[in-house]
């Protein structure tokens, strides 16, 4: 097997769970899914549980799109790259925000 399409369907994969992640995080409110998570600590825990899971819905999105716009040609392998960091980055940068913004 082709080294690019195990690449291909590992990032997919990784992907894929993200999303339902993030959809079950944001959309469904199981913010119990976020590790130590407590709403009694936060002022807004609906709204923070809207940001964190929406930025790990995003980043499953970036992950499986970055792989396949790799694997077909339309990104190159730097472009790929950058997809793959701003994917890991982004949920890191809204749990921040929403720690600052919505925590005692």
């Amino acid at each position: 097997m082709d080294m690019l399409l195990v690449a291909v369907l590992v990032t997919v994969l990784a992907g894929i769970p993200s999303m339902v992640l993030g959809y079950l995080i944001g959309v469904k409110q199981k913010r119990t899914l976020i590790n130590s998570w407590d709403d009694a600590h936060c002022t807004h825990p609906k709204l923070a549980g809207q940001i964190i899971g929406c930025s790990v819905f995003l980043a499953g999105v970036i992950l499986s799109g970055g792989a396949i716009a790799g694997a077909i040609g339309l990104l190159t392998l730097t472009q790929v790259g950058v997809s793959l960091a701003v994917a890991v980055v982004l949920p890191l940068l809204a749990n921040f925000y929403a720690e600052m913004k919505f925590f005692n």
